[in-house]
């Protein structure tokens, strides 16, 4: 503080200067009230500078008003009256006397104040300090009633600034230039700050990591010994060399890390998922071969599906398990260290298929109507025995061909309602249902 002493005490410690006007003008047009004085109300902005908001003056006076007696007295006004009384009869007393406004003299206006009190209840004709009953007029009682009124009255001012002058509109312009070149320069600072924590963040990281079982598992040894010579470089240049580097530089410094580390983390991110994902596709086989065994029992007349569709989802079923049992088979030969064969996302291609397959079989079943069970309709006309003979010897030719012909076009009309309704899944090689 004592080096900063001499400017502050040549500072003009006086911020601005008001000069009040018309305040002559506004004492003569109310001499005949009481003024309360004049007040100046200042406001304070967020920046916590004061602003005036405006000077005024005011005055108190006393105004009479006829109002219509209701028979109701004015307590509250007559108590604050007599209890003003009280206490100017109190302060004046011990004044004349020369005695304290306490004690047994004290005690005596109080007793008058309730003598007057109950003399005004038990006679109301008798007036207060604020009311006076006046005479009847056209038959309503009439009392006059003494109020107080304020009058306010704005003053013109005349503010002068003293610390520092407002700016012009150039110098406006010139300070958001400044404040924008700020904001840019603040924004480039939190971007380089970010990617330096990231990239410290991400060096201690993994040489922690380094050390854990699934990483040093999935990591040769010539592959850990580099890894861990780039993570000790850069710790160094962030640490001696870093101050004066730029955002790009950590940048870069940054993506040469994860492209060294990415082989690393890429094989214990499939050792780790691995097994959720084949725990899938195992259920997946599962529903997929109780579905398509389920749909084999189902008898002849009432079978909805097709034998392609039926022979395409157990070719699927088949392949699929197979792939899956050779798979596992070749990934346990492999060491952890090495590129897996069996990926995730293979995985989860064949419990796409698996999946698109089942539910259009079950979409199928559930839109298919069921198949009309064809009605023999009986002669209603009886025959004697030896005209049933007659007639089946010679209608038998024909009948044979009738049913024949009528079983040809139930079997052609049912196909023709399932191939219209539901589309035909194609090869397993192929893609099928492309459709849906």
């Amino acid at each position: 503080m004592e080096i900063y002493k001499d400017e502050i005490d040549s500072m003009n410690l006086m911020l601005k200067k008001v000069s009040v006007k018309g305040v002559s003008d506004a004492m003569e047009k109310h001499k005949d009230k009481d003024s309360k004085g004049i007040k100046a109300h200042f406001r304070m902005d967020e920046s916590g500078l004061l602003h005036l908001d405006r000077v005024e003056i005011s005055y108190e006076y006393k105004v009479e008003e006829q109002v219509a007696d209701t028979g109701k007295s004015n307590v509250v006004g007559e108590a604050f009256a007599k209890f003003g009384q009280t206490i100017s009869q109190l302060f004046g007393r011990s004044k004349e006397e020369g005695e304290p406004a306490g004690g047994a003299e004290t005690s005596e206006p109080a007793e008058n104040a309730t003598d007057t009190t109950n003399a005004t209840k038990a006679n109301e004709t008798i007036p207060s300090v604020d009311e006076k009953v006046n005479n009847t007029v056209n038959g309503t009682n009439m009392r006059t009633e003494v109020r107080i009124k304020m009058v306010k009255e704005v003053l013109s001012t005349d503010v002068e600034i003293t610390d520092i002058p407002e700016q012009t509109a150039e110098e406006i312009l010139v300070s958001e230039a400044k404040l924008k070149e700020l904001n840019i320069k603040e924004s480039e600072k939190l971007a380089r700050d970010k990617i330096k924590n990231n990239l410290e963040s991400f060096i201690h990281e993994t040489k922690m990591k380094l050390f854990e079982k699934e990483y040093e598992d999935a990591v040769s040894e010539e592959e850990r010994e580099k890894i861990q010579k780039d993570l000790s470089a850069a710790s160094e240049w962030l640490e001696y060399e870093s101050d004066a580097a730029e955002t790009s530089v950590f940048r870069d410094k940054l993506t040469d890390l994860r492209a060294t580390t990415r082989d690393m983390f890429d094989r214990v991110k499939e050792h780790r998922e691995r097994p959720e994902a084949l725990k899938t596709l195992t259920e997946m086989l599962n529903i997929s071969s109780l579905f398509l065994n389920g749909a084999k029992n189902v008898s002849k007349e009432d079978q909805i599906f097709t034998e392609v569709e039926l022979k395409t989802l157990d070719d699927l079923v088949t392949t699929t398990q197979k792939w899956m049992d050779e798979s596992i088979a070749e990934q346990k030969k492999l060491p952890l260290n090495q590129t897996p064969k069996l990926l995730v996302k293979h995985i989860a291609e064949k419990i796409g298929l698996l999946d698109r397959e089942i539910k259009y079989l079950i979409n199928k079943a559930k839109f298919t109507p069921p198949k009309r069970k064809e009605t023999k309709s009986e002669d209603a006309t009886s025959e004697t025995p030896e005209e049933s003979k007659e007639s089946s010897s010679g209608d038998e030719a024909e009948t044979t061909e009738n049913a024949e012909a009528s079983e040809e076009d139930l079997k052609k009309s049912t196909e023709s309602e399932a191939e219209s309704e539901t589309p035909k899944p194609t090869k397993v090689n192929e893609d099928p249902h492309s459709e849906l």
